[in-house]
């Protein structure tokens, strides 16, 4: 079979040195899923650090969309390739106290391969593309039947446009682009719940809104000693896992003014709680210091926000939990 001619695109502008041409990218952010996401979590750690959609249903069919964008001044014609593979990333102990999702090397771990014929595309002008799981552009490689969903876990998605790379581009570096989603296991294992104010401090206002639920600390009403910490907890609660789970929080955090700090107390991260897997409280330490003046010339009361999540993931790689910190210290403004 004769090879396809590269589609090229170049323009030589006298005394200068510049070539332009076309350029294939995709526009970050965007991808869509039908039917949508339950929600969207931000995993850190655990060979992840990406936003990860979190599917409701792992069951086909599932429809991804996602737009391409030619960024250069040249138009590319139509006829060049995209494809999409979907793999399933295994979720294994690295050593005895770490965890993460890694790519195997091992074909039975690509779940998906699509093919379509990309669009024709003006300078600046963007294109939806779209698959379906499953679909004749989309099928299970080397002849495998097509699986009727997905498997509980954390998939990686990889588009690529001009994949046999026939188009002649200013970059060939944007041509790819990588997405996580992750189906959870349809037997409810692993539950976690967050009490802001377990011990009912009146110096602890508990604010409803927006979800979750955070906590503002008058930091002024403990006392005027200098240096004095008092800490606020609060309690996780994990329940129902019996494969074990891995516990994982951003801890410590900093105030960058008052020098309070927010400290998980389950010690260095992660935290790997083996199977049979008991219920577990951990506490989310604020200290502070109550003296604290604000800046100058600032309201009444200055106000110092420290942000945090935990996140438990079971040891399968099939269940993740996921809850936000937000605690806001109060004190009193310079005069």
């Amino acid at each position: 079979m004769p090879r396809t001619p590269p589609i090229l695109a170049t323009l030589v502008v006298p005394g200068l040195l510049a070539i332009s041409a076309c350029d294939l990218t995709w526009t970050p952010d965007d991808k869509i899923y039908a039917p949508p996401p339950a929600t969207q979590i931000t995993v850190d750690g655990f060979g992840i650090d990406d936003v990860v959609d979190v599917l409701a249903d792992g069951g086909f069919p599932i429809t991804i969309t996602r737009t391409i964008t030619n960024a250069g001044s040249v138009a590319v014609p139509a006829g060049y390739e995209v494809t999409e593979k979907v793999e399933r990333l295994r979720f294994t102990a690295i050593n005895p106290t770490f965890y993460a999702w890694q790519k195997v090397p091992d074909p039975r771990f690509t779940v998906l391969e699509c093919t379509t014929t990309g669009p024709a595309l003006a300078p600046g002008q963007s294109a939806d593309i779209s698959f379906t799981f499953p679909s004749p552009e989309c099928r299970a490689p080397q002849g495998r039947p097509t699986p009727p969903g997905f498997d509980c876990g954390m998939h990686l998605e990889t588009l690529t446009a001009d994949a046999a790379g026939i188009v002649t581009e200013i970059s060939e570096g944007n041509n790819d682009t990588e997405h996580f989603f992750f189906v959870p296991s349809r037997q409810g294992r692993l539950n976690m719940t967050h009490t802001v104010d377990p011990g009912g401090d009146p110096n602890i206002d508990v604010i409803p809104a927006p979800r979750p639920p955070s906590a503002r600390i008058a930091a002024f009403n403990y006392g005027n000693v200098p240096s004095v910490a008092r800490p606020h907890a609060v309690r996780f609660f994990f329940a129902g896992a019996p494969g074990g789970f891995i516990l994982n929080g951003i801890s410590p955090v900093s105030g960058p003014l008052s020098g309070a700090v927010g400290r998980l107390s389950i010690g260095p991260n992660p935290v790997v709680f083996p199977p049979p897997a008991a219920p577990q409280t951990v506490t989310f330490d604020i200290t502070f210091d109550p003296t604290f003046l604000g800046p100058e010339n600032a309201p009444p009361f200055f106000a110092e926000t420290l942000d945090s999540k935990v996140t438990a993931i079971s040891t399968d790689g099939c269940q993740i939990r996921q809850r936000r910190l937000r605690t806001t210290l109060l004190f009193e403004a310079r005069p």
